[in-house]
């Protein structure tokens, strides 16, 4: 009896699974005709950079490998199907994605944001405190936008100022200063890290804190508010891939929507930590909330400009339409931490990492930055004249884009002209005109996903001459192509932050050239004879699309001028 039932239920397990694989080939056939003659990927996906073990994978995991492949390829895909939209379906994921680089459609999707909206469900695991700007849509969105974006002001933006030029110096004095004449980054991508965290605390959260602060907490917590935050934004992607139920019991779920501490979940220590540093952070944010109501308009002292005070601020009105729950505030408090501490970081450790590989670009910033200032400190007022530094961050930007693929989807059946793709030979070979006109419609299905493909965009011959140059100067151009860069979103959802990112960036890039010489670490670093500069940057500044386009360690001198 017992074989028997083992019998059955080996031929149950067998019926599932091929039950399954009918599904997924139905699918897979259903796409395939929606999307007709797209040019794209069809079948298994090792074209993508697919494994076996990525048919058992969720959706979302497939995807990815589909991103981090188009990502390598940036723009070639593109000349290899001939236009500038490619589809892509594979069987362990039928839904037809499509990947533009055409400036026209990028454009008019982000304009028509009714019409291509956000796919909500690729943001869920963002509301982890709350509901929030980003995975909020229609009029909660708008009302999230409303309400936040006057917490984006000039004064905030000079409070930015103030704390990265506190911050950037604490970090020189406490740490780098310590080491001599030559600071050595192992892995330059920690510091900048540590920096960013620390600017936020300081302009979003209003908590002021040295670069090397005593290893301590407050009376009723068990861990620091840095802390907290640091082991949050370390383990976030863990927290986003593993089911909720791994997190321990159910009770802390629904206190913290994260689950279990004590060790009790499969990752243990991990699992403690985490659980831990989200229950803890929601109590560090809750008693901020209770310190600023007290102290009202009557605490002159406290500086009021942070994001955070501004945000508690929209609680004390009873106009629904410029409201926010306390639990929407510690969301939108959440992403603006997400969103601005590990793009800018990472742009960061990308711009040193290029100006250490292009040493008269560099050189050309150091004089740049000299002729501004001279002998003074670095002002406010500068940030207007520091163009060529802005230019470095552009360009940065550009080649290395913090999100690499924008995500869309379409509430109804599109068609869309597209533009035939070209190589850099196409773009300067008279013989080639006609085929630079050549334009053709595409259907797009109703439901599609469609990711605004930063890699083959900006990496797009078409709009970008030589666009695997680092080339700051053609952001000094009057005439540089506006609509085909979109490092930060555009329409109505861009980011609200950009303001924020580009001053801390000037500020942090100035500090640093003007007092210090980049170059690569040659004892990790090993120049390999005949190697192209294209090789060689991305062997030194390897880069995968997790949350962000995220650098995987660049070890870096910097020399003391």
């Amino acid at each position: 009896m017992a074989l028997l039932s083992m019998h059955s239920a080996a031929f149950l397990l067998f019926l599932l699974a091929v039950a399954s694989v009918v599904n997924l080939i139905v699918k897979y056939r259903c796409g395939v005709r929606l999307v007709r003659d797209s040019p794209g990927y069809r079948g298994l996906g090792w074209e993508l950079g697919g494994k076996i073990s990525h048919f058992f994978f969720p959706l979302q995991v497939n995807a990815g490998v589909q991103m981090l492949s188009m990502w390598h390829q940036k723009h070639e895909s593109y000349t290899r199907f001939g236009w500038e939209v490619i589809c892509n379906i594979t069987w362990q994921n039928p839904v037809p994605h499509f990947y533009i680089a055409d400036a026209n459609i990028i454009s008019q999707i982000c304009l028509s944001r009714t019409s291509f909206p956000k796919p909500t469900e690729m943001y869920r695991s963002l509301d982890i405190y709350g509901p929030n700007i980003v995975s909020a849509e229609g009029s909660t969105w708008a009302r999230h936008r409303k309400i936040s974006s006057p917490a984006f002001s000039e004064t905030m933006i000079q409070l930015v100022w103030e704390q990265t030029y506190r911050v950037v110096y604490d970090m020189i004095d406490s740490d780098w200063s310590l080491q001599g004449d030559k600071v050595i980054l192992p892995r330059t991508e920690v510091p900048m890290k540590e920096l960013t965290l620390l600017i936020l605390m300081g302009a979003a959260f209003g908590r002021i804190e040295d670069w090397s602060p005593e290893a301590t907490h407050p009376q009723g917590h068990t861990m620091s508010f840095r802390n907290s935050l640091q082991i949050i934004l370390k383990y976030f992607i863990i927290y986003r891939i593993l089911p909720k139920w791994i997190w321990g019991p159910a009770q802390t779920q629904m206190t913290t929507q994260v689950g279990g501490v004590g060790g009790r979940g499969w990752l243990g220590k991990v699992v403690q930590e985490t659980g831990t540093a989200y229950e803890e952070l929601e109590r560090y944010l809750r008693e901020m909330v209770h310190e600023r109501q007290l102290a009202g308009d009557v605490d002159a002292k406290r500086d009021k400009r942070d994001v955070f005070t501004s945000l508690i601020a929209a609680t004390s009105t009873e106009d629904e339409s410029a409201h926010l729950t306390m639990d929407e505030i510690f969301g939108d408090m959440f992403v603006f931490l997400l969103a601005g501490h590990e793009t800018t970081a990472h742009t960061l450790t990308f711009v040193l990492g290029l100006l250490a590989l292009e040493l008269d670009e560099q050189e050309r910033l150091y004089q740049h930055i000299q002729t501004v200032l001279g002998d003074r400190e670095l002002l406010f007022d500068d940030y207007k004249n520091l163009d060529r530094v802005m230019a470095v961050f552009q360009e940065t930007m550009r080649l290395f884009p913090p999100v690499v693929g924008i995500p869309k989807t379409n509430v109804e059946d599109v068609h869309v002209m597209i533009n035939s793709a070209l190589s850099e030979e196409d773009m300067t070979d008279p013989a080639l005109e006609e085929k630079r006109q050549r334009q053709r419609s595409l259907f797009i299905p109703k439901g599609s996903t469609i990711f605004l493909f930063l890699g083959g965009l900006h990496y797009n011959p078409r709009y970008w001459k030589d666009p695997y140059t680092f080339s700051p100067d053609r952001f000094l151009k009057p005439d540089w192509p506006r609509d085909a860069y979109y490092p930060f979103s555009a329409g109505p959802r861009s980011c609200l932050g950009r303001k924020f990112a580009e001053i801390e960036a000037v500020v942090v890039i100035t500090l640093i050239i003007r007092r210090y010489k980049v170059s690569v670490d040659a004892n990790k670093f090993v120049d390999i004879p005949g190697e192209s500069k294209r090789d060689r940057r991305y062997r030194l500044l390897p880069s995968t699309p997790k949350v962000s386009l995220t650098p995987e360690g660049v070890p870096l001198v910097l020399t003391k001028r």
